[in-house]
């Protein structure tokens, strides 16, 4: 006859699917929980395993010694659906094992039970014609040793078990509801609300309590729950603190992925549930938002661009654009701002138009971008540099209100070189120009290819004002594989400020004279002139002070 398992395969196999000897603890619990127990006492020492619980216990042998058999009542056969693997785990970690409940004590050899089909044969047959015919004495089963509730007592295979099996976290057991003391501790009972303090909206789902959205942001799949499923914990399978929490305690409102409910099956129920959230998060965002309940509604505004239909996001009366800074982009987003607006507000964004006029010359730069028909690239930068605030932009995100719009501004800005400028070339390239805008623009830079000394400035009345383009043009420059971004910042720096004194003829002293601090051990700040012959070098230092050297 062909068997739908193959039986002694299965059970030979059956220890390499259990990872974690701390579900041995959740699997009891559960159990007892299921049995209406109201405490359970779980001891490990000496290799062996105690755990006693004063639940219902259970008559039937049967199903304690089956894989994925259950003899639970209908109502917790429907809404928890147990996978019937919970005392394997027991049999996988032991070499023994007793269980005490109403029907006796059945004793037996895991190992053996597990991996020899004669043995099982054995256990299994007179266990059956033990139920069939009381009175018959078998030599695993003692009638006259019996509980109330349910106790097991193993022998662990090794004593490593022990403690692996009681560090489970008290974060795992907070949320059963029964008594669970382990080793001698007792596991301090938290309600889920007090667990998970810190979320906007309550709500309940099919009878079951439902906490979504924090400050930092709402839900945007059921990936982002934890669920407690009747006291066990199944963490959100997205990175980072979960978004909300549903507490199952009755009914069947998700599906647990047996048999070990480390996931949610996503299914129609999945789906279903889902669709509750999205709604519940809409409504709450949409009556926040347009009665002005939230002091930064700005989160908000971000979960109903994510969530809300073109409908739904059509009833705010405010929300949000993002305010950047093109020509000022430092590489991280300190330019990048979420700003408020209303219905009312119109919101204009500005952009420039460079032109060139150099010999008489003049003409419109463009962006530099690959020409696929010519294979070439055409333009002429790669990248603007403008001071803080020069030049702010504003974007719609991907999802809004109808009723937002951003109009776009052009500013003209010209550049105009005279004809008897010359050019300085140092480690960047400096033109002093006369720069015409009807927005207060003293210095702006171009990059026309790649690398600092592909860095054009166009200053008008002070060089010095590059200053305020320095971080934009580290932001541009910046490679990530090579020094650390400070590094990479005072370099360019000192780039800058090397050829601001060729620029502008203003010498730094200390630039100047640190020679004589390495070599003659005088202090820069000292010397007050220097007067250089042919083969001596006098030099006055303060407080009229002076020292002659003698010169090579």
């Amino acid at each position: 006859m062909i068997k739908a398992i193959n039986e002694d395969r299965m059970l030979k196999l059956i220890h390499n699917f259990f990872e974690n000897p701390q579900s041995l603890v959740t699997e009891l619990v559960q159990n007892a929980v299921r049995a209406k127990a109201k405490n359970i006492t779980i001891n490990t020492k000496d290799g062996r395993l105690s755990v006693i619980d004063d639940g219902e216990g259970c008559d039937l042998i049967a199903p304690l010694l089956t894989l994925a058999e259950s003899d639970w009542d209908e109502k917790i056969e429907q809404n928890q659906q147990p996978a019937g693997w919970g005392l394997f785990i027991v049999y996988c970690l032991a070499k023994e094992v007793e269980i005490t409940s109403r029907f006796g004590t059945l004793s037996f050899d895991t190992e053996l039970f597990l991996n020899d089909t004669a043995y099982r044969s054995i256990i299994l047959s007179l266990v059956e014609v033990r139920q069939k015919r009381i009175g018959i004495p078998s030599m695993f089963l003692d009638s006259n040793r019996k509980a109330e509730g349910f106790q097991i007592s193993a022998t662990l295979k090794n004593p490593e078990l022990e403690q692996k099996i009681t560090s489970i976290s008290d974060s795992v057991l907070r949320f059963f509801p029964i008594n669970i003391r382990i080793n001698g501790k007792n596991i301090e009972q938290a309600s889920v609300e007090k667990g998970y303090n810190d979320f906007l909206i309550k709500t309940t789902y099919m009878g079951n309590e439902v906490l979504m959205g924090t400050e930092y942001g709402f839900p945007r799949s059921v990936n982002e729950f934890d669920v407690i499923w009747y006291g066990f914990p199944i963490y959100a399978s997205s990175i980072g603190n979960p978004k909300g929490v549903i507490n199952i305690t009755q009914g069947s409102p998700l599906t647990p992925v047996l048999p070990f409910r480390t996931s949610i099956k996503q299914n129609e129920k999945f789906t279903k549930f889902w669709g509750f959230v999205r709604q519940m998060i809409v409504d709450y965002c949409i009556d926040q938002i347009n009665n002005n309940k939230t002091e930064d509604p700005l989160p908000l505004m971000r979960a109903m661009g994510n969530l809300a239909t073109q409908e739904e996001l059509n009833k705010l009366d405010q929300f949000y654009v993002i305010k950047t800074q093109p020509y000022y982009d430092t590489g991280d987003d300190m330019n990048r701002e979420h700003l408020k607006v209303t219905k009312e507000k119109a919101v204009v964004s500005n952009d420039i138009e460079v032109r060139l006029v150099e010999n008489g010359k003049q003409g419109t730069l463009k962006p530099r971008m690959y020409h696929r028909k010519t294979n070439k690239w055409v333009g002429d930068y790669e990248a603007i540099f403008l001071a803080n605030d020069a030049i702010v932009q504003y974007e719609t995100p991907g999802n809004s209100p109808e009723w937002l719009k951003v109009t776009t501004r052009v500013h003209r800005v010209v550049i105009n070189i005279p004809k008897k400028t010359k050019k300085y070339s140092g480690n960047l390239i400096w033109y002093k120009s006369k720069i015409v805008s009807d927005i207060n623009l003293d210095v702006i830079g171009i990059n026309t290819g790649y690398g600092l000394d592909a860095t054009v400035i166009y200053y008008g009345k002070c060089a010095e004002e590059v200053w305020g383009l320095q971080r934009p043009i580290v932001g541009y420059l910046y490679n990530d594989e090579g020094d650390s971004f400070d590094t990479q910042e005072s370099w360019v720096e000192s780039q800058i400020g090397e050829d601001l004194q060729n620029v502008t003829d203003d010498y730094n002293k200390y630039d100047l004279l640190e020679g004589f601090q390495k070599v003659s051990k005088i202090k820069v700040a000292d010397i007050r002139n220097i007067a250089i012959g042919e083969k001596k070098m006098s030099i006055t230092l303060k407080r009229g002070k002076k020292k002659t050297l003698s010169l090579a």
